[in-house]
């Protein structure tokens, strides 16, 4: 996934970067991570509950299984 940032953004980002001699896009990863991870632990227990089930249908939808034209024969060649 790509996400815009501002360029004041990607200055201090890539500053950080330097100064903690990390590659940039691996300190936004880590960054992105901690963030959503403090954000969903703030929301109330029925948002926490909501965001598992998101991601459980999101996880359902891109199993092979669920992907348009796939399909699979068991014990076939």
């Amino acid at each position: 996934m790509q996400v815009p940032i501002t360029t004041a953004g990607n200055l201090s980002l890539r500053a950080m970067a330097l100064v903690l001699n990390r590659d940039p896009a691996c300190l936004a990863a880590d960054l992105l991570g901690a963030a959503l991870a403090d954000v969903q632990a703030s929301c109330s227990a029925d948002i926490q509950k909501q965001i598992r089930a998101a991601m459980h249908t999101i996880e359902q939808a891109s199993l092979p299984e669920n992907q348009p034209g796939t399909q699979f024969v068991a014990g076939g060649t």
